[in-house]
């Protein structure tokens, strides 16, 4: 079973290790964004107009968990558009075609990963001096988890990471063109750049609703849900909440108190959100720092799904 569906001890050891497996310091995951993001800069720099998906929402998140995991850099692609292609799972268009292509997205993950470990587990029979997530964690629970379950743990975070990453960034570049002097706000102050990452979290949410299972009775609200049933969450709605945030239908990036629950709350809080967070940061802060302004040129595009916050087309122009 994969975390998110586990609870109580299991769930706790099994975080415990992914914790432990991704965590490299700080100062080396902002190493790793910034030479990923050298090369990115330089490539739109270039062609001055692009899709903010697919030239940077798309490909930064993919190459920084590919290196933090342990990703070759020549099979990091092919995993994003299989990651991509489990999200249609939540789709509101979802259909038998749909599913042939998920799970054929899933066997080739499974096949790609499980090659990947072995070739892990040859390195460290030759005492190789690599270091990322995969050798982590197989260090951490190849004495306790069947090679199945570490697999789709892997492809787990992959998914999870990669397609909140990808949805804060776009939303994030969609919202600034929505609110010009928001923008022009952070042109003034860089200062404002850790607030503004979170205001956008709370307004266009990555992960618009999720599930839970309860495990005994509850009340809430005056209603009582019983054991065993499904509840869905509406995180979009909590962080539109008017009796938590001022104005919350208006994007402002100085906003302070601003208690969004975009990554989740609790035992099941996002796993990755640090280094989301870090990619964001550091990406708006090098484009501002670069270029003068960004605007958008074209009709954007948003994915059709109900439960991820997803754009398909975001054509702006630099200057």
């Amino acid at each position: 079973s994969i975390l998110a569906g586990q609870d109580g001890s299991d769930h706790k050891a099994l975080r415990r290790h992914m914790v432990h497996a991704l965590s490299p310091s700080l100062v080396e995951i902002d190493q790793i964004i910034h030479s990923e993001l050298d090369e990115i800069i330089d490539d739109v720099k270039k062609k001055r107009k692009f899709d903010a998906v697919q030239d940077l929402a798309f490909v930064l998140p993919i190459r920084v968990l590919g290196r933090i995991i342990g990703i070759p850099r020549h099979q990091q692609e092919q995993v994003a558009r299989c990651a991509l292609k489990l999200a249609s799972v939540f789709s509101q268009e979802y259909i038998s075609d749909s599913r042939t292509d998920v799970n054929d997205a899933l066997l080739w993950l499974r096949e790609c990963i499980s090659s990947i470990i072995s070739q892990h587990n040859m390195s460290a029979n030759i005492k190789s001096n690599t270091d990322n997530f995969i050798d982590r964690f197989l260090q951490a629970t190849h004495a306790e988890w069947s090679s199945a379950h570490i697999v789709d743990n892997i492809i787990f975070l992959l998914f999870a990471g990669f397609e909140t990453s990808l949805n804060l960034i776009a939303n994030g570049f969609d919202a600034l063109m929505d609110f010009p002097e928001q923008q022009r706000k952070l042109r003034e102050d860089r200062k404002l750049m850790p607030f503004a990452i979170e205001e956008f979290l709370r307004f266009n949410s990555p992960v618009h609703i999720t599930g839970r299972f309860t495990t005994e009775p509850i009340h809430v609200a005056g209603q009582r849900i019983g054991s065993g049933r499904v509840v869905y969450l509406g995180l979009a709605s909590a962080n539109r909440d008017p009796d938590q945030f001022h104005c919350p239908d208006v994007l402002d990036i100085t906003r302070q108190k601003n208690p969004h629950l975009a990554f989740g709350a609790g035992p099941h809080q996002c796993l990755g959100a640090l280094v989301a967070r870090r990619e964001a940061i550091l990406l708006y802060s090098r484009f501002i720092d670069e270029f003068e302004w960004f605007s958008r040129i074209g009709e954007k595009e948003r994915a059709k799904n109900a439960t991820l916050r997803s754009l398909k087309r975001l054509p702006i122009s630099i200057e």
